[in-house]
């Protein structure tokens, strides 16, 4: 076959790039604290599926995976399952500060020969998938559990995800506002957020939700999630102003910031925070 240097191989991941055809894995999600249990409960519902990939589901050859990471303690926990309504609960006191969770589907065992999932040409219709292997990354998602009201999270509205572009852009047509980087820098990115994820809330995320504000009215109304959560941040903004709302959701720039500064507190602060605290520890070392 003709090797393409944007290629990903050795088997195509549903959700990476351009390995399937047809639309990209998407969900919604819910995260609340269960003060009776002292755990956070996720709720994840996958609401785009893909045909083929299901057929390996029903097949027991393929399972969806949640895997719940927390850098800070340490801590991971694993969960399988072969339907795309995902509970998980999180002892709260394994976790602090942030909390990162990946939903994918990984293959059950070895995959030979599959010949009826839709995918890029260059892989010729037939792939195979070792025990383990990821088939799809659904979705990344990083909570912070000091956030007061998660009806207002900014994870409820913004996603990352590594993608065929060269610079930074923002594609509001989903559910969620994708954040999309060019996937060369993919570990790059995945280091950066584990260890200082306050680059990513001040390089990514802030003028993400600047454009994000900046277009609101031309989206608004709308059923997508994203309209209706920032909806939320801009009415709570202006009732803590004591500021009449605005019907139309169209704001001056200086407003803008205003705004986003107001949703984002501190982050440029905490950001040279936590690059000095790397430094410092690098030059100990």
């Amino acid at each position: 076959m003709d090797i393409r240097e944007n290629a990903t191989y050795p088997y195509p991941i549903w959700g990476l790039h351009d390995d399937f055809n047809g639309p990209k894995p998407d969900g919604e999600y819910k995260m609340y604290a269960d003060d009776a249990t002292n755990e956070f409960i996720l709720n994840y519902n996958v609401t785009i599926e893909n045909e083929g990939i299901n057929r390996l589901i029903s097949e027991n050859k393929a399972v969806y995976k949640c895997i719940i990471e927390c850098v800070p303690t340490y801590y991971l926990q694993l969960h399988e399952q072969s339907t795309p309504q995902i509970e998980v609960r999180i002892p709260a006191d394994k976790v602090f500060k942030r909390l990162t969770v990946k939903i994918l589907i990984v293959a059950t065992q070895e995959i030979r020969g599959c010949d009826f999932l839709d995918v890029d040409e260059i892989y010729e219709g037939v792939v195979d998938y070792p025990k383990g292997g990821v088939i799809a990354d659904i979705d990344k998602i990083t909570f912070n559990l000091q956030q007061k009201d998660n009806n207002t999270d900014l994870s409820n509205i913004f996603r990352t995800l590594a993608a065929e572009v060269d610079n930074v852009e923002y594609d509001v047509q989903g559910q969620r506002v994708v954040i999309k980087y060019p996937k060369a820098l993919k570990d790059t990115f995945d280091s950066v957020e584990d260890i200082c994820p306050a680059v990513i809330e001040s390089a990514f995320v802030f003028p993400a939700l600047v454009y994000a504000l900046s277009v609101l009215h031309n989206y608004y109304p709308s059923e997508k999630n994203w309209v209706y959560y920032l909806t939320n941040i801009v009415d709570d903004y202006f009732i803590s102003k004591g500021m009449e709302d605005r019907d139309n959701y169209e704001f001056e720039p200086e407003e803008i910031y205003e705004i986003a500064n107001a949703s984002l507190s501190k982050v440029h602060s905490v950001l040279l925070e936590e690059v000095k605290r790397v430094i410092d520890q690098a030059m100990e070392e």
